[in-house]
C-alpha cells in the first residue's frame, strides 16, 4: 500500500514540476538529460512532455530524485526543485539515520486522532498548494487576508495576473508559505479556508496532510 502511494505521489510530483516549466525550460533540460534521446528531444515542447519522457527512464526513480533536483537548481528553477524536495522529504529515507520520515507518523500504537493532529502541524507541501490553488476561485483574496497577506500584495498579484485567478491564487499561497516558513502549516491554512466559507477545501486539504 505504501509503495503504491509513493509511486502515485512520485508521478504527481513530476506532473507538478512539468507545469512549472516553460517551453524553453523543457527544451533546455531535455538536452542536459542523457537518458533522453535525440529523437525524443525534438518532440519535447512543454514541461508536461518532458515529464512524460522522463517517467519511464532510469535517470530518476521514485527512490532517487536527486539528479533532477540538481539539474533544476543548476538552471535556477527553484520552485520546480522545491516540489521534488517536498516529495523527497516525505518518502525517501534519511541517509544518516536510515529512518523513513513518515514511519514515525504510522506508528500503530498512536491514536488516529493524535496522528492527524500531528500531520496538520507540518508545513504545507508545495504540491498541495498547487492542488488547492486550482480550486480556490472567488475566495482567493479572502483566504489571503485571513492568512495575513497584505492588501497591497493581493492587489499586486491581481494586477500581475489579471483574469488568471488560479495563477493569482498559487502565487498568493506561495507568498504566504515563503513568508511564514515552518509556520505555514496545514492547520493554519485549513482554518483560513473554513473561515472563508470553504469547509470542503479544508477537509480535502487535511486529507492530504
Amino acid at each position: 500500500m505504501k509503495e503504491r502511494k509513493q509511486e502515485a505521489d512520485y508521478r504527481s510530483a513530476l506532473i507538478d514540476v512539468g507545469s512549472e516549466l516553460t517551453e524553453e525550460d523543457a527544451t533546455n533540460l531535455a538536452f542536459e538529460i542523457p537518458a533522453i534521446t535525440r529523437g525524443e528531444r525534438s518532440k519535447i515542447t512543454s514541461g508536461e512532455k518532458l515529464v512524460q519522457a522522463l517517467i519511464p527512464k532510469k535517470f530518476i526513480t521514485a527512490d532517487n530524485v536527486d539528479p533532477f533536483i540538481a539539474l533544476l537548481e543548476k538552471r535556477e528553477l527553484n520552485e520546480a526543485a522545491d516540489i521534488l524536495k517536498e516529495y523527497k522529504k516525505e518518502y525517501i529515507e534519511d541517509e544518516r539515520t536510515g529512518v523513513h520520515p513518515s514511519d514515525e507518523d504510522e506508528d500503530e500504537s498512536d491514536p488516529i486522532t493524535v496522528k492527524k493532529e500531528s500531520a496538520r502541524e507540518k508545513s504545507v507541501a508545495v504540491k498541495d498548494l498547487q492542488h488547492l490553488a486550482s480550486k480556490i476561485t472567488r475566495q482567493w483574496k479572502d483566504v489571503g487576508r485571513i492568512l495575513g497577506v497584505e492588501e497591497e500584495d493581493l492587489d499586486t498579484l491581481e494586477d500581475n495576473h489579471r483574469g488568471k485567478v488560479q495563477e493569482s491564487s498559487i502565487q498568493m499561497l506561495r507568498h504566504w508559505k515563503e513568508r511564514n516558513g515552518n509556520d505555514a502549516t496545514y492547520r493554519v491554512l485549513g482554518e483560513a479556508l473554513e473561515e472563508a466559507g470553504r469547509k470542503d477545501l479544508q477537509e480535502e486539504l487535511y486529507k492530504r496532510a
